[in-house]
């Protein structure tokens, strides 16, 4: 488990080189199509050649400014790598279960759009505050949660397509019944008795 740790936050150090780069550059680049716009301006053009020029500048830093809002998903999808490696060792400690499972619950969220752009979903949390730490192996439970969720997401898209609904309609009540946020606490309550063990 170690040595899958340790290569997850050797990718992740490598991605991350790179992606600074491109995350600069992108940023860089967006900046220097203004620059040459301005330098445009003054120009005698037609007015066909300027309106493709404008055109073309428009559509370059539009692209660029995709590159910066992807890049810097990517870069968010690196750090939460890094951050749960450096997180645990695969030891036994305690750990806020309520901030675990809103920390797994944004990785497999982040996972789940790196995979599918078109992938929404809403969030909702409710976490009992009573819960408070838990002495429990961290990674082990991150990952278990993760799958979780994700299996989660997966069906939601699965009855979202299903049924025909649009991303923001998934048939989930927005706000969850007394007897429903009760069963959630009861679980949080069990779920944590059951950890301390």
């Amino acid at each position: 488990m170690a040595a899958l740790g340790q290569l997850t936050a050797g990718i992740a150090h490598e991605i991350k080189n790179p992606l600074n780069f491109v995350n600069n550059f992108s940023a860089l680049s967006a900046g220097l199509i203004d620059e040459l716009d301005d330098v445009l301006k003054p120009a005698a053009l037609d007015s066909k050649t300027r309106e493709e020029t404008d055109e073309l500048t428009h559509m370059l830093k539009g692209n660029l400014e995709k590159v910066v809002q992807h890049g810097k998903r990517a870069d968010s999808i690196v750090k939460n790598m890094l951050l749960h490696y450096r997180e645990g060792s695969g030891e036994r400690r305690p750990v806020n279960l309520n901030a675990l499972v809103d920390e797994s619950l944004n990785l497999a969220y982040h996972g789940a759009r790196a995979e599918n752009q078109e992938f929404k979903i809403r969030l909702e949390r409710s976490f009992d505050p009573a819960t408070g730490e838990v002495d429990l192996l961290p990674q082990e439970m991150t990952r278990a949660l993760l799958n979780l969720i994700s299996n989660g997401f997966y069906a939601a898209t699965k009855c979202k397509a299903k049924i025909g609904l649009t991303s923001t309609s998934l048939p989930f009540p927005s706000r969850p019944s007394t007897s429903a946020t009760a069963s959630r606490s009861r679980f949080a309550t069990m779920a944590a008795a059951f950890l301390r063990k």
